[in-house]
């Protein structure tokens, strides 16, 4: 594996591995452990507003249509310590993966229509955890396991900051922790000039 630190701190890391396709993710460090009782959430919401459209890319079907008329994947997830966008395309479309995720974690529009539609569709997963024994059975450990530390908070966070989340709340989320020294760029595949000059 190669690593190398860009000037403005971003990370990227890079495993030759043969074959037909590549894997591209960017790595956010930021999941929700690292939110206040008033930002419980944010980190997930952000992980589904980003695709909801840039300057470039409109609308959620023009990003995911990118990646999709190419026959690759493209998706994300929130943890308690990291929020992760991928791409995995064939390797010779490798620049378009990169160019997909640096546009939704660059340039995204974070409208407030779009905000306002996408707390209905999170709401709507929380609901869904909640009548499911399955997974609600996790959170009824977490709680009961972590007494203090954060891990006790469920990921998709809380009913009522989702219901008050505006673009100026998640926009300054967005910009204290969406920032080069915070995020690590992996590439897998055979990819002869992942680091241009």
């Amino acid at each position: 594996m190669k690593k190398v630190v860009l000037p403005n701190g971003l990370t990227v890391l890079y495993y030759p591995k043969k074959g037909q396709s590549v894997v591209v993710e960017v790595l956010v460090k930021v999941g929700s452990n690292h939110e206040k009782k008033d930002e419980r959430g944010i980190s997930h919401f952000l992980e589904h507003i980003l695709f909801e459209g840039t300057a470039k890319r409109p609308t959620n079907k023009e990003i995911s249509n990118e990646i999709e008329r190419i026959g690759g994947d493209l998706n994300a997830y929130t943890s308690t310590d990291k929020t992760c966008f991928y791409a995995k395309v064939l390797r010779k479309h490798f620049t378009i993966a990169v160019d997909v995720l640096a546009d939704i974690l660059q340039n995204p529009l974070l409208r407030e229509h779009d905000i306002q539609k996408e707390k209905n569709v999170v709401l709507k997963e929380i609901t869904m955890i909640y009548d499911d024994p399955r997974f609600y059975q996790w959170i009824v450990l977490q709680q009961n396991i972590f007494e203090k530390h954060p891990c006790r908070n469920p990921t998709y966070g809380d009913v009522k900051v989702i219901k008050k989340l505006n673009r100026e709340r998640v926009s300054e989320f967005f910009n204290k922790y969406y920032a080069p020294n915070n995020m690590v760029i992996s590439i897998v595949g055979e990819i002869k000039d992942w680091k241009k000059d």
